[in-house]
C-alpha cells in the first residue's frame, strides 16, 4: 500500500511538474514577443471634441495578442509627429497594467480596444502636429 501511495504521489508531481510553466523574462524574449506576437492596429489620430466641448488632439489605437501568454503589462509610446514627419512630443501610456486601476491582462488570442468613443487625450501640444503619429510598444511583463 505505501508503494502504490509512494508510486500515486511521484505520478502527481510528475504531471504537475510537466503541466506548470515559467513566463520568459529576458529583454530579448520580451522583444521577440512584441515583435512576433503582438499586433497594433486601428490606429487613429484626430481633433476630437472632449465632454466639455473643447478640441484636443485624442488618440485610440487596439492591441492583438497572437502568442500564447498572457500579459500583465504593456507599455507603448505615442510619437507626435511635425508636418516632417518627426517626432517633437511623446506620451508613454501602459493600457493593460495589474498595477493601474482596474486589474486587466492580455490572454492570448484576446484583443485590446478602445470603446467607441474612448481616447487618450492630449493637453498643449500645439501647432506643431501634423496629426500624424508613430506607435510602438516598447515593454511588457508576461503573468506566471
Amino acid at each position: 500500500m505505501k508503494k502504490l501511495l509512494g508510486i500515486l504521489v511521484l505520478g502527481l508531481l510528475w504531471c504537475g511538474g510537466s503541466f506548470s510553466h515559467e513566463a520568459p523574462k529576458t529583454t530579448e524574449a520580451k522583444q521577440n514577443y512584441i515583435q512576433n506576437y503582438l499586433v497594433l492596429f486601428e490606429i487613429e489620430a484626430k481633433i476630437i471634441n472632449t465632454y466639455f466641448d473643447e478640441k484636443k488632439p485624442g488618440v485610440k489605437y487596439a492591441i492583438k495578442n497572437k502568442g500564447s501568454e498572457t500579459l500583465k503589462r504593456i507599455e507603448i509610446i505615442i510619437y507626435f509627429l511635425d508636418k516632417n514627419g518627426n517626432p517633437f512630443f511623446e506620451e508613454k501610456y501602459s493600457p493593460i497594467s495589474i498595477y493601474s486601476s482596474g486589474y486587466r491582462v492580455l490572454k492570448p488570442n484576446y484583443t485590446y480596444r478602445f470603446d467607441k468613443n474612448e481616447y487618450h487625450t492630449i493637453d498643449n501640444l500645439g501647432d506643431e502636429w501634423s496629426g500624424k503619429i508613430k506607435i510602438e510598444i516598447v515593454d511588457i511583463e508576461f503573468a506566471e
